[in-house]
């Protein structure tokens, strides 16, 4: 609203409608002392939505005109509403606006003024310095003269439009089935139209006097207001235009809306006029709107979520009680309040840009999206929602609903299940879940600059029997005081994490570009971390101590994945566990070759009785330095990748997984193939096959055996299965029962190794043995002339298979006098170099003719 076009007072309207002004400026003044209001003016709008005053008081005083544009002002919303209020933050609302500036104004109340079209062609405007009342109560007051003035615009822009008739006239053509009346003050005459008698239910020209007329309105209270607004209309000129409960003359309640306005002559006031109408549909259908909206209302309330409408400006124009109680604003306070009042910085300055952005653009990255943001309340305190807005068409202006939702609490309980899945409930440090998170991201960051990083494993040593002994409270304790004290050791460079029940991860904080440089520091944090001051602690008055082992490692991140990290780290801890307490092993080089190498072969493993790598070959088994009847199965591995892969190698790799059972099934297999083969070609002869703990406690052990002897069509008893001690105490009572069953088919067993493992001597007894063998650690030192531990040994177990009536047979006889020795001992078979290497399947066939 500036002040750019000058305009001359009240006295330079022309002349026709001079006195029609002047009647107007009084009933003005009227009107501001009865709304109270600093500044009161009447003004016209063009087509080019330009407002020019007509009239302007300042306190009764009229003042010069001007002219402003509606838009950016606050009557912007007559273009679309009948009445506008603004009670807060008016100057914040339109800062362009020079005249709220120059008068400092806090509030405006502004009622559009509509032609018999229904556009708008003027405003009437009041505004306040200093408001302390609700301007609500003013609004029908308002609505009502600016209906009257509605007719002084038409004056001021229509000639010869300014007579009573003309009015009248032009009133009652623009309202279908209303009635009109009129009250002349010199004769106390009162005229009614024919509709009038009609909604009053009486016959028409029914002589009726004011008095009379009045008691048909429903109560004491309608009556009295209609009776001052008649008063009023007739002593200061002030129309009005309201709506009353109404009583007709057949008893029939209706809702009438009755207006009136002053006429004037040279000689002032002459009468009052106005219409007369019957509202009583349209308080019902609004009855049935407002039943409606009040159902409406009533779910809005009962929504746990807050929603607040706004209309383009950011000013509250709707709220329910979720957000009166979520934000701590009464009604009256949120309603008209602008938007940014529930914001923090800066977002709270930043809205209106926003606003006029998307009014500009129709960009906006909020619309329709659901966001998390901070919002404030009234006494300050900030607090977390969930914002979805909407974009709503009210009639011709345009309006946003937001949905807010405090989650607050829902940011707790994210908090609570985020410790709960990445902290340890003990000691508080990050868990693995969060290490493998940070690491990721620590080996991708790495790897861009072809850097390194370290990482270590710490794993408590016996932590079990600690607890044991002083308690799991104390163990827990231990646990904090221990995680504490590396804490601080660690600070700085790497970082720390509890792993499982009693492990604690280290890793660099940031990747390190020199690998010798990182070297040096590994060696000094791995002595901090094995530092004896970490683990010893006083705890109920007693002094305890606890150990633990280190496997440390340095990673190049660009060759290396999260997976391949850990596991280098659970080795390095595996070779440091066989040296605790205090274990320590740090996988160099040469370290982590063997493990890639190791990892290689377990890979291979996973398919490889499918590779046709496996090669068989037999080590014959003599009676005599001629004669041999039995052999041995041994394995070997030809790899394509690997190159020899010795058994020593892989059989302990397979023995920790499945592939070991899928080994021995294809042995098996093999050696019945063998025995069918040469069996056809008229030999009979016997094969032992080695059978690991795992393959023969497996549920289809058994079956998978009879398969393959039926398949081949080979005498059980030519097949020796030969178990370990430790195979045969791993399930002492499953190995039994499936050595008994299969014995009964006619198969034979061999322990191999013997005196090696702690089989019980009863065992033996019961166990369908046929031999036992001497392990060549024990034939070794039978030529040992200082130490004859192992010629005891030797002659113990020959003795112990006489006794037992099996065979006994010698491994690894390589030296004659090894060989004499045995024989003259007694032993039954001799197994070794001295005789044959194991030999590839045709040579062994050759042998065997």
């Amino acid at each position: 609203m500036s002040k750019h076009i000058k305009r001359a007072d009240i006295g330079t309207v022309h002349d026709a409608s001079y006195s029609q002004c002047a009647n107007l400026s009084v009933q003005l003044k009227a009107l501001q002392q009865e709304i109270k209001a600093d500044y009161l003016f009447i003004a016209s709008v063009d087509e080019h939505k330009l407002a020019t005053t007509q009239l302007v008081l300042n306190n009764s005083h009229i003042v010069e005109n001007f002219s402003y544009p509606l838009k950016g002002s606050p009557c912007e919303p007559l273009l679309t509403q009948k009445v506008c209020f603004i009670t807060h933050n008016l100057q914040l609302s339109y800062p362009k606006s020079k005249l709220l500036q120059n008068i400092d104004a806090s509030a405006y109340i502004g009622a559009a003024i509509l032609n018999e079209d229904g556009l708008l062609t003027g405003v009437l405007v009041g505004l306040y310095v200093n408001n302390s009342q609700s301007l609500e109560q003013h609004k029908s007051t308002l609505l009502s003269f600016a209906n009257y003035a509605s007719v002084y615009l038409q004056t001021c822009f229509l000639d010869n439009k300014s007579t009573n008739q003309a009015l009248l006239f032009n009133a009652v053509e623009s309202m279908a089935k209303i009635g009109t009346w009129e009250y002349k003050i010199s004769t106390d005459e009162l005229l009614y139209s024919p509709e009038v008698y009609k909604i009053y239910g009486l016959a028409s020209n029914t002589k009726m006097t004011s008095a009379q007329a009045i008691e048909h309105y429903a109560g004491e209270t309608e009556q009295a207001r209609i009776r001052y607004l008649f008063e009023r209309l007739q002593t200061l000129g002030l129309p009005y235009c309201e709506d009353f409960k109404f009583i007709d003359a057949q008893g029939q309640k209706k809702w009438v809306r009755t207006s009136g306005h002053p006429v004037f002559n040279n000689d002032g006031l002459s009468a009052v006029q106005g219409a007369f109408e019957d509202v009583t549909l349209e308080y019902e259908l609004k009855a049935k709107v407002e039943n409606k909206n009040n159902r409406l209302e009533t779910i809005l309330d009962n929504l746990n979520d807050a929603v607040i409408t706004i209309n383009q400006k950011g000013v509250i124009v709707h709220c329910n009680k979720t957000a009166l109680s979520m934000f701590g604003y009464k009604h009256t306070e949120m309603l008209g309040l602008c938007i940014n009042n529930l914001m923090p910085e800066p977002y709270a300055s930043k809205h209106h840009s926003y606003m006029q952005h998307y009014e500009q653009t129709g960009e906006g990255k909020i619309i329709g999206v659901g966001r998390q943001l901070p919002a404030q309340k009234k006494d300050g305190t900030i607090f977390q929602i969930e914002l979805s807005l909407t974009k709503a068409q009210n009639d011709a202006s345009i309006e946003y609903i937001g949905v807010v939702r405090d989650i607050s609490e829902k940011l707790k309980a994210q908090d609570t299940i985020y410790n709960l899945a990445y902290s340890d409930p003990i000691t508080g440090l990050k868990n693995r879940r969060w290490f493998e998170r940070e690491c990721r991201s620590l080996l991708q960051i790495a790897s861009l600059n072809n850097s390194y990083i370290y990482a270590s494993l710490l794993d408590m040593d016996k932590l079990a029997q600690f607890n044991f002994k002083y308690g799991i409270e104390a163990g827990n304790e231990a646990l904090i005081h221990t995680a504490k004290k590396l804490s601080l050791a660690v600070e700085g460079e790497y970082k720390i994490y509890k792993s499982g029940v009693d492990s604690f991860l280290f890793v660099s904080a940031y990747p390190n570009s020199s690998l010798l440089d990182l070297e040096q520091k590994q060696k000094q944090i791995d002595s901090k971390i094995l530092a004896l001051e970490n683990y010893t602690h006083k705890i109920s008055d007693l002094d305890v101590m606890l150990t633990a082992s280190l496997g440390s490692t340095i990673i190049e991140a660009s060759k290396d994945s999260y997976e391949s990290m850990f596991n280098k780290l659970e080795y390095s801890l595996k070779q440091a566990k066989k040296l605790a307490p205090f274990g320590y092993y740090f996988a160099d080089l040469d370290a982590l070759k063997r493990y890639e190498r190791t990892n290689k072969i377990r890979y291979l493993l996973i398919n490889i009785d499918q590779s046709e790598e496996l090669k068989l070959v037999l080590q014959p088994q003599y009676s005599n330095e001629h004669t041999f009847g039995s052999s041995e199965a041994l394995l070997r591995w030809h790899s394509e990748e690997l190159g020899i892969i010795s058994p020593a190698e892989f059989i302990p790799i397979a023995e920790e997984s499945e592939a070991i059972i899928k080994i021995g099934d294809w042995v098996i297999n093999q050696v019945c193939k063998l025995l069918h083969q040469v069996g056809q070609s008229g030999k009979n002869t016997c094969i032992a096959v080695n059978i690991s703990a795992k393959q023969i406690v497996a549920p289809d052990f058994q079956e998978k055996l009879l398969a393959s002897v039926y398949k081949w069509q080979i005498p059980p008893g030519n097949l020796m299965i030969e178990l370990t001690e430790t195979t045969l105490v791993s399930d002492i009572e499953q190995v039994k029962h499936t050595m008994l069953g299969l014995n009964k088919m006619g198969f034979r067993f061999s322990i191999d190794d013997f005196g090696t493992g702690y089989s019980s001597l009863s065992y033996l007894k019961e166990l369908p043995i046929s031999e036992l063998k001497i392990d060549k650690y024990f034939v070794d030192g039978i030529t040992d002339v200082e130490d004859n531990s192992s010629r005891t040994i030797v002659n113990m177990i020959i003795d112990m298979a006489k006794a037992l009536g099996v065979n006994s047979v010698a491994e690894g006889v390589e030296d004659p006098a090894q060989f004499d020795y045995l024989k003259q001992r007694g032993c039954n078979l001799f197994q070794g170099y001295l005789f044959s290497k194991p030999l590839p399947i045709e040579q062994w066939k050759e042998r065997l003719k």
